[in-house]
């Protein structure tokens, strides 16, 4: 959607550009600053073939000049290994009430009718 938006090349096309960069720039921040509704919402928003309340540490990937290619981050050790090894290194000093999570399942509550506990936390990793 954004290239097409770029190849238009009008100033309100730009506003539209502009206003949904300000809104995955938000939503990073809020991510930064309380992970918790994110994993919060992974867990609750997983599909029925794959649901599952194990403990997890979810990697999220941002590239913050373009969003769209977040996804190309996997490939770049140099970026991921030292964040990743700072996480591990600091790991055991986090509380574990930091790290626990209640949530409910959304969808058929007779098919997932209590609350579940886990623990989890985000590894938010930005270029």
């Amino acid at each position: 959607m954004l290239e097409k938006l770029k190849d238009i090349q009008t100033e309100s096309s730009q506003q539209v550009i502009n206003s949904i960069l300000d809104f995955r720039n938000h939503l990073v921040k809020e991510v930064r600053e309380n992970p918790k509704v994110l994993a919060k919402n992974l867990y609750e928003e997983q599909g029925e073939m794959r649901f599952g309340a194990e403990n997890r540490i979810f990697v999220v990937l941002v590239d913050k000049k373009d969003y769209d290619n977040s996804w190309k981050l996997k490939r770049n050790l140099n970026l991921l290994n030292p964040k990743i090894q700072e996480y591990l290194d600091t790991f055991s000093h986090k509380p574990k009430a930091e790290l626990e999570l209640r949530f409910y399942k959304k969808g058929n509550p007779s098919k997932y009718p209590r609350e579940y506990r886990v623990l989890t936390d985000v590894l938010l990793i930005e270029k």
